[in-house]
């Protein structure tokens, strides 16, 4: 059950919890299209396939990839290796309680395997349908004994023949950080999925300097590091599925725009306008960015030196969010972020957060970082389930 209501970017807040769900930095926003200057371009995700193979198909999809070399041998090197690496990212399934009665949802989120029988994706899974009942869902979602699926992991590239079922072991809204392991009847009888990442391939962005939230690193490549990102695209929204502000939608209906997609790179050409920027004057619909449901990888970088708490009111000391300029859409929040670069032995990828979504102000969209001790605090847990 894939639907527009029930997307992992899909911030409505569950009236029980609004007071807590507030807080959140991005309450009612999630992943948008991102225009590239440099390329003249609307910005789109590469197919993975299951051989680990990056699709790679017509001029815009080759300019995005250009900086991964300085000729084609270089590229394909290195995108053997992002294909490689994102193997590793999961669509997760997720079953919640609704309100007091026994009715049920499904939350689909992006995330990946790390230390072979764990994944990670964001703790907002559940702030996503209104009316969730949390303590309930958390409950149902914690017991490795429970004999019907709450939550499972597909790892194959768009159908459910590689299903995992799981269970939640750490749930943290501060750092918007969520774990789940892999039941031990599903690792007796599949064992553990084929790709993860190694802990010590999580890393924060600023391992190579002090880290000090109120006195950022001078490095331009620490600032604003080349990153990609592996999710799982949702379907396709009409602005009335949705879940847009009244304003935004009122825009659209004025409009008579229906693809949620095409309006939102409406809007973003309307802000370059108004900004005085240069922006495409043809706007992008979904079919045109996303396969839906399909592992991807995207690529950007974080665009600001400058860093907000998730929970507004309960800043975490383990992640913070960045804005940055790669693509996304409901689905894809929880997907893994790597730095890639090169290294003595070759090129060397390292997890260093989650896509996240929409910034707040509909400008661009973020991700979460890591922090060094975050880093720490995370391998630690990760170790203690071993």
């Amino acid at each position: 059950m894939d639907n527009c209501g029930t997307g992992s970017f899909v911030w409505v807040t569950p009236l029980r919890e609004r007071k807590v769900a507030a807080q959140y930095n991005m309450e009612g926003s999630f992943g948008g299209p991102i225009y590239s200057p440099l390329h003249n371009t609307w910005k789109r995700p590469l197919q993975v396939e299951d051989s680990g193979d990056v699709v790679l198909e017509g001029k815009s999809a080759i300019s995005q990839v250009s900086h991964l070399g300085s000729n084609i041998n270089q590229v394909n090197k290195a995108l053997g290796n992002i294909g490689s690496v994102s193997m590793a990212a999961g669509k997760l399934y997720v079953t919640v309680w609704l309100g007091e009665t026994a009715t049920f949802s499904e939350v689909f989120m992006s995330g990946f395997w790390l230390d072979g029988d764990k994944f990670l994706t964001c703790a907002h899974l559940l702030d996503t349908i209104e009316g969730t009942n949390i303590s309930r869902t958390l409950k149902l979602l914690q017991d490795p004994t429970l004999t019907t699926r709450a939550a499972f992991v597909n790892v194959s590239r768009v159908s459910r023949d590689h299903d995992y079922t799981v269970y939640l072991i750490h749930h943290d809204r501060a750092s918007d950080l969520a774990v789940f392991r892999l039941k031990p009847d599903a690792g007796k009888e599949k064992g553990q999925p084929p790709h993860s990442v190694d802990l010590t391939s999580l890393v924060s962005i600023y391992a190579g300097e002090p880290f000090n939230e109120s006195n950022p690193p001078s490095s331009e490549a620490t600032l604003y590091p080349e990153l990609f990102a592996a999710y799982y695209p949702g379907m396709q929204c009409t602005v009335t599925e949705a879940h847009l502000n009244q304003d935004r939608k009122a825009g659209a209906q004025a409009a008579n725009v229906e693809d949620a997609w095409d309006w939102m790179s409406r809007e973003t050409i309307s802000r370059a306008k108004e900004n005085g920027k240069h922006c495409v004057t043809k706007s992008i619909k979904y079919a045109e960015t996303f396969a839906a449901n399909t592992r991807s990888v995207a690529f950007g970088r974080i665009i600001t030196c400058a860093s907000s708490p998730v929970l507004i009111q309960e800043p975490s000391s383990m992640t913070h969010l960045k804005n940055c300029d790669i693509v996304g859409y409901w689905g894809c929040s929880g997907g893994m972020v790597c730095q890639y670069q090169t290294a003595a032995n070759g090129f060397e990828p390292k997890v260093v957060g989650l896509f996240h979504g929409e910034d707040t102000d509909n400008s661009c969209n973020n991700i979460l970082v890591f922090t060094p001790g975050g880093v720490n605090e995370l391998q630690k847990l990760l170790r203690s389930h071993a």
